[in-house]
């Protein structure tokens, strides 16, 4: 099936009405003794052979369960002749819920002709705890190209550098309301979301708004969905457009 247990987790491929895509999922259950991350682990790699240093993929899964609110995550380790390249690639976690959540990472190789090792996995507090994912995906992306970009009189022209999609957070950490900016290479489709550490979203700033080329700065930080300032903490956002899913993290000390 292409995929095999990580740390003692028993895996089972179950119908399901609700799967993300398709009828099945794979279900996970931990195993007597806990070790800390327990999940999948793609086997053989899916990406036995990475053309070039450079080369970007983005790994998807999507994670739910039923009853258990642990945490989940993707990890990434790239190899070459046995010998690992770079430290341990890890995504942020997220609490897992009844609803599916996205996983998502994109991962940049670090050699010519080396394989990743990707597990999808959860860190459960009892034994048998389960969760479920589905829709897994790798796809490799496009390397960067000239973009239409917008000059500072409000003109369009082709710039000579690529318009990078890259949202940040400023000020960051910040003591109130901080703002997120990014630049849209082309109007689309953008869902923004802010999470706390333990997975809740706290703010949904967009949910499939469509945007137009160019550069936008939204307001964050100053109130969560429930009408309440957010607290001194650690956040993190998840940008998902046509240019990709991005994610970081900012911080409100008070």
């Amino acid at each position: 099936s292409g995929w095999i247990s990580y740390q003692g987790t028993t895996l089972t491929r179950v119908a399901s009405v609700s799967a993300h895509d398709g009828a099945y999922v794979m279900r996970m259950a931990a195993p007597a003794i806990l070790r800390g991350n327990d999940g999948i682990n793609d086997s053989p790699s899916w990406i036995l052979t990475t053309p070039a240093a450079g080369t970007r993929y983005r790994f998807n899964a999507w994670v739910r369960s039923a009853l258990s609110t642990s945490l989940s995550r993707i990890q990434l380790r790239e190899y070459l002749n046995s010998a690992r390249v770079g430290a341990v690639f890890l995504t942020p976690a997220v609490s897992l819920s009844p609803d599916w959540k996205l996983l998502s990472a994109d991962f940049t190789c670090g050699a010519a002709g080396s394989y990743i090792d990707f597990q999808v996995m959860a860190t459960p507090t009892t034994p048998g705890e389960e969760f479920e994912t589905d829709d897994i995906s790798i796809h490799r992306l496009p390397a960067a190209g000239p973009h239409l970009a917008r000059s500072a009189d409000g003109g369009r022209g082709i710039s000579a550098e690529p318009v990078e999609f890259a949202p940040v957070v400023t000020p960051n950490p910040s003591s109130g309301a901080a703002t997120l900016s990014f630049v849209l290479p082309k109007p689309g489709e953008l869902t923004i979301r802010i999470y706390d550490t333990t997975g809740r979203i706290v703010h949904t700033l967009m949910d499939r708004a469509t945007l137009s080329a160019g550069r936008h700065v939204l307001p964050i930080g100053g109130s969560e969905r429930y009408g309440r300032s957010l607290i001194a903490g650690i956040y993190h956002y998840i940008v998902e457009s046509a240019h990709g899913v991005r994610t970081g993290r900012f911080a409100i000390v008070r």
